[in-house]
């Protein structure tokens, strides 16, 4: 790895995004006819600001790459059937080949039950029981996008991660512990931490490469990274109207390794790997092509 001297590097998440994307859209025009255009449903529940915002962005991307992409919407009050019965309706619509619930959903609700409803095989959020499953096999299957994106962006930096020191920090089933399976199926050396890890700043200080994924902002600042460290910074937090990450990137002024930014960064990787998953599923349910392992799912 090759550092510039007392400097932080910035890793341009978009770059890359648009690398991917720009792949899927050549996948598409190569691949798709009118008959079986590749079709993303989004099932959406309530007023969250947040929500709607990724939503959109999500159907922008799909637009520019060439997927086609339909939103069901539903009030804050709607019950567990009512969602379920739209994922079962969409799991057998065959026009749709990708389907994602926008998390999180109302209290009365649990996402990861109901996301248990859609056929794994048009999981592109990775969450199903089937797909969690194959990815603890390393086997082929539809993975969680964010990860997705933080393993494309870690090969990026190391010329392989095998061997590699890397810590997680945070163990939740959408972004840490599939994060964590990732790093190990490649062959790193992998610490999670979570809530009841003691002594933290001495596992982090002693990684490669660092991922962060606890929505607590500026929790990690320069006393919990090595100098020359990559670090993937996955938390998003809210603070006097400003979006902000979980690491301090102001605190580090020695730091002279590569940092995503907050906004920028695994973000527009974690939308460009759920069009990637879309792209997969399509393939796998139209033209038979065998879904990838979690290492060559990009």
């Amino acid at each position: 790895m090759v550092l510039a001297e007392n400097l932080m590097k910035i890793i341009d998440g978009k770059r890359y995004a648009q690398t991917i994307l720009g792949s899927v859209k050549h996948q598409l025009q190569e691949l798709s006819t009118a008959a079986h255009q590749p079709k993303l449903a989004v099932v959406v529940v309530g007023d969250n600001p947040a929500s709607k915002t990724y939503v959109a962005k999500k159907r922008q991307a799909c637009a520019a790459a060439g997927l086609l992409s339909q939103v069901h919407e539903f009030p804050t009050n709607v019950t567990t059937a009512q969602v379920a019965r739209c994922l079962d309706e969409l799991s057998q619509d065959e026009s749709v080949h990708g389907i994602l619930v926008q998390l999180p959903l109302p209290e009365h609700l649990c996402g990861l039950t109901l996301i248990q409803q859609i056929c794994p095989l048009k999981d592109v959020d990775g969450l199903t029981a089937w797909n969690q499953g194959r990815l603890d096999l390393n086997l082929g299957g539809l993975f969680p996008c964010t990860p997705l994106g933080c393993m494309y962006l870690a090969q990026q930096y190391f010329d392989e991660l095998a061997g590699v020191n890397a810590t997680v920090i945070g163990n939740s089933p959408l972004v840490g512990s599939p994060m964590s399976r990732m790093l190990l199926a490649a062959g790193a050396t992998v610490t999670t931490l979570h809530s009841q890890s003691r002594n933290k700043i001495e596992h982090t200080r002693a990684a490669d490469l660092v991922v962060v994924a606890t929505g607590h902002g500026h929790l990690v600042d320069h006393r919990w990274l090595k100098s020359d460290a990559v670090v993937l910074d996955v938390g998003i937090s809210w603070a006097h109207g400003k979006m902000r990450g979980d690491v301090n990137r102001e605190d580090l002024s020695q730091f002279e390794g590569y940092i995503t930014p907050v906004p920028g960064g695994v973000g527009p990787m974690t939308i460009a790997m759920l069009l990637k998953n879309c792209m997969h599923a399509y393939q796998h349910l139209c033209l038979a092509t065998p879904l990838a392992g979690p290492l060559e799912s990009f």
